[in-house]
């Protein structure tokens, strides 16, 4: 843990001190190719018959591509991934279709964490993040922002 992010009495991490080390933090991100063999299981399972690939794909691959793992992503929040992290919201909005085949970069940012009250689950940090997939030139083909909450338990804040 880094100078000043010591936590408080009542066993959490210092809201405010995370906040100021994550906000604005890159993910480190990765470039991969959305594979052809999957866009007929995912056409299947969203009963679709369309041969290209289902929107699905930009949540799927920002997850899977992030340049760490979720459980990674978690730590950095000073959470245990084994505590459930939820998925508060979600927005993806589309620059250009996906294709099946084509190769990807993508990249992220943590726009905000904050700890919220929460009258069903107690004591929750609200974390905030943007992944971009681009082309490899850098064009951007889709933005999908996440909002997670971390169940801190019931402590106070």
């Amino acid at each position: 843990m880094a100078e000043g992010d010591a936590k408080p009495t009542g066993g959490l991490p210092d809201a405010a001190a995370l906040a100021r080390r994550l906000c604005g933090r890159a993910l480190p991100g990765s470039d991969f190719v959305l594979p052809d063999s999957d866009v007929p299981t995912v056409a299947a399972l969203a009963r679709s018959g369309s041969t290209e690939p289902h929107p699905v794909f930009a949540v799927v691959e920002s997850l899977r591509n992030l340049g760490f793992s979720i459980a990674d992503l978690c730590a950095l929040c000073e959470f245990d991934l084994a505590d459930g992290p939820l998925l508060g919201e979600l927005d993806v909005e589309f620059e250009q279709p996906l294709r099946a085949g084509a190769r990807y970069l993508s990249s992220g940012t943590i726009e905000s964490y904050e700890r919220i009250p929460s009258r069903r689950l107690g004591v929750v940090d609200r974390l905030a993040f943007r992944v971009t997939l681009a082309t490899p030139d850098g064009a951007p083909v889709a933005h999908v922002r996440y909002r997670w909450l971390l169940p801190r338990g019931r402590s106070t804040p």
